[in-house]
């Protein structure tokens, strides 16, 4: 209460990277994987020996469309990547990668 609207779009925002981070022990505890990187985007991992969710973030002001490296993380070919937050988006494990589409100026995380 006494927010402006963008104060609270920002404070649900957080809540909601907060709340991914309590459920899944692999964001807390997991190993650091990085899975590819330039000027303006970020995607890495963080794996546990039950659950692997993988971390996008793009500060560009367009979508970045990204391939990652899904084996080097032990994903097989067919699997598909369900999103957690920041997307509806899926993205299916072909040869060994996953593409991904980052928005502008945001973060998404799957699982």
């Amino acid at each position: 209460e006494g927010r402006k609207p963008r104060e609270q779009k920002m404070h649900e925002w957080t809540r909601n990277w907060i709340r991914l981070r309590a459920e899944h022990s692999a964001l807390r505890r997991g190993r650091l994987i990085d899975l590819f990187y330039d000027d303006d985007a970020y995607v890495f991992a963080r794996q546990t020996n039950r659950e692997t969710v993988i971390v996008a973030m793009n500060r560009s002001k367009q979508e970045k469309q990204v391939t990652i490296p899904a084996a080097a993380i032990g994903l097989k070919d067919g699997v598909r990547l369900a999103p957690l937050i920041g997307t509806s988006d899926t993205s299916l494990i072909a040869n060994g990668s996953a593409t991904v589409n980052i928005p502008p100026k945001a973060a998404v995380a799957y699982k």
